[in-house]
């Protein structure tokens, strides 16, 4: 019987100190990697959560507009242009090809679309500077002691939503077609009613309904005023009963059916945008804080000013202004060379009078006013401009003179955009934006 071949058991060798405490160093080491990834996950998920949406995209006087912020404005914004362009799309296919204004009106909703396409593509800016200046009416109103009230605020947004608490029950009169004519909703026409949103001025971009209403070219006149020639409108020739009849007013929204709406819409913005129910009211209450700094602007405007009284040739060429000045040097009148040779249409009927003018008239370039205030009466003076040569003569100044009606109302009505457009360049506000900051995925065109 043979022996059974056993095989010896593997001596095994004790670990030396020096490996010991070279594999605790490995243990420890790959443990602190392992904490370090972590630590990097965590802090890139709190940068990603927390520290990118607060950062500012913009500061104003100190205080912040957050990148959360402003991408809820911007997503908010872009709903509403797809809104727009969706029911001006609705509105072309509704039109009846066989109706003769038809292509008119078809050419009115083409541009109405270029326009929300335009801005679309210039949105995420559009907003970053709406956001800017929506701050600085805040803080212009906080100290002018300027604030709106809770019930102002209600009256705002139900004026948003087209609700009135106290509608008018009286109907008016006016004639009646005396068949039925099909008209393009307000939203579509040329003289559509801007949005609930747009009417409130902050809105970055025109709205589609005003970029129709100036449709027409305007021109600088040689005074360097602005002439348009407004832009046509379909027009339908009715003819009147012998006696008017009440027009149908339409049936005013009942507060139970304000409240739906308003509930719904909030809701809906919400989980498409991420624009809160707070910011939408924070918006709401920016608009009425606006109005009335801008009539607190406006009662700031001055009614006298320190003024010129001026007249003018304008013609192209400095042989021109030699060949002027020689014949006025013999005696020849100011007047009845300027109805002879004056290039500026509006003035030479005149015999150049464009009569006072303060420093800060637009009825010439402002090279020229400037010019003009500095010269004494009786002085005449050549002054180049980008409409010409003007010869123009000081006859009187005033140090303060009554300004007319229509430099105060424009002087009043132009308050608000003047210091809006300064306080926007104020070295206090900071604008951080940058193409990371705009919301992923954001339509380009609508």
């Amino acid at each position: 019987m043979s022996k059974k071949r056993t095989t010896p058991a593997r001596r095994i060798r004790p670990v030396s100190p020096e490996q010991q405490k070279r594999n605790r160093y490995i243990r420890i080491g790959l443990l602190a990697l392992a904490g370090l990834v972590v630590l990097l996950l965590i802090a890139g998920i709190y940068y990603t959560a927390v520290v990118a949406p607060n950062s500012p995209v913009a500061v104003v006087h100190g205080e912040r507009i957050s990148t959360k912020d402003y991408q809820a404005r911007v997503l908010y914004q872009s709903l509403n242009l797809a809104g727009q362009a969706d029911a001006m799309r609705s509105q072309l296919q509704m039109l009846d090809p066989d109706d003769e204004s038809t292509p008119l009106l078809q050419q009115i909703y083409q541009q109405q679309l270029q326009s929300l396409q335009s801005a679309a593509a210039t949105l995420p800016s559009q907003v970053l500077e709406t956001m800017i200046e929506e701050a600085l009416v805040r803080q212009e109103a906080a100290r002018r002691g300027i604030a709106v009230t809770e019930e102002e605020l209600e009256k705002q947004v139900g004026r948003w939503f087209g609700y009135d608490p106290n509608p008018d029950p009286t109907p008016t009169s006016a004639p009646t077609p005396t068949a039925p004519v099909e008209t393009p909703t307000a939203e579509a026409t040329v003289a559509a009613e801007p949005t609930a949103e747009s009417s409130q001025t902050a809105m970055p971009s025109p709205t589609a309904a005003e970029t129709a209403a100036t449709t027409g070219t305007a021109e600088p006149s040689a005074t360097g005023e602005s002439t348009a020639e407004p832009a046509a409108s379909p027009t339908v020739e009715t003819t009147p009963e012998p006696s008017p009849t009440p027009r149908p007013t339409p049936t005013p929204m009942s507060l139970e059916s304000y409240r739906t709406l308003r509930g719904d819409y909030l809701k809906y913005i919400g989980e498409q945008t991420g624009f809160t129910e707070t910011a939408f009211l924070d918006m709401m209450r920016t608009y009425a804080l606006q109005e009335k700094l801008q009539e607190a602007l406006a009662a700031e405007v001055p009614v006298s000013a320190a003024q010129v009284n001026v007249r003018q040739i304008l013609v192209y060429s400095q042989e021109e202004i030699d060949a002027i000045n020689e014949r006025i040097e013999d005696g020849e009148d100011f007047g009845a060379l300027a109805q002879e040779l004056s290039q500026d249409t509006v003035s030479k009927e005149h015999g150049g009078e464009l009569g006072w003018m303060p420093i800060t008239s637009t009825t010439l370039p402002q090279t020229v006013i400037e010019r003009a205030f500095a010269i004494e009466p009786g002085q005449r003076e050549v002054v180049s401009s980008y409409l010409g040569l003007h010869l123009i003569e000081v006859t009187d100044k005033s140090d303060d003179r009554p300004l007319d009606d229509a430099t105060i109302a424009s002087a009043r009505s132009n308050a608000f955009t003047n210091w809006l457009a300064a306080a926007s360049q104020d070295p206090a506000v900071e604008r951080r934006w940058s193409q990371d900051k705009v919301p992923e995925d954001l339509p380009t065109s609508y």
